[in-house]
């Protein structure tokens, strides 16, 4: 088993760290935003995104931009993940829909469209069990 001699990190730690390795805060408010946003947010995660400045560049890096391109990151991260949940249930309403109208609405509880009988019978245990922790929900009621 490998054995880690790394210390865990203050938040302090972290900006130190961050400064040790070239890192320029520019005055207060930028280590202050810092401590906030290590808070929350892991320091080697962001310090991943400190080493495309490191392999183009020479120059200073400064916490603001890499802060820049890692809040873009997740920002573009959550607009493609929104736009991948409507595609992919688009995609499994098509599925369910066209195996609906050749198979009965019930097709998914129908044991011979299982490999498996073991598999249909667990399904089934689990769905029942899904019904009944959520028999008061009005789209269960309703049903």
């Amino acid at each position: 088993m490998t054995v880690y001699s790394k210390p865990a990190l203050s938040i302090s730690d972290q900006i130190k760290a961050l400064e040790k390795k070239g890192i320029i805060f520019s005055d207060e408010e930028a280590k202050s935003k810092a401590e906030s946003f290590f808070s929350y947010n892991s320091y080697y995660r962001f310090s991943g995104y400190t080493y495309l400045f490191k392999k183009h560049s020479n120059r200073p890096i400064n916490f603001e931009n890499v802060f820049d391109i890692y809040s873009f990151d997740e920002e573009l991260r959550g607009l493609l993940f929104n736009e991948i949940a409507k595609i992919e249930i688009s995609v499994r309403t098509q599925i369910l829909n066209s195996y609906a109208f050749v198979h009965g609405s019930h097709w998914h509880i129908d044991g011979k469209y299982f490999k498996n009988p073991q598999a249909c019978n667990e399904f089934r245990t689990k769905l029942e069990e899904s019904l009944n922790r959520n028999k008061n929900e009005p789209f269960i009621s309703h049903y």
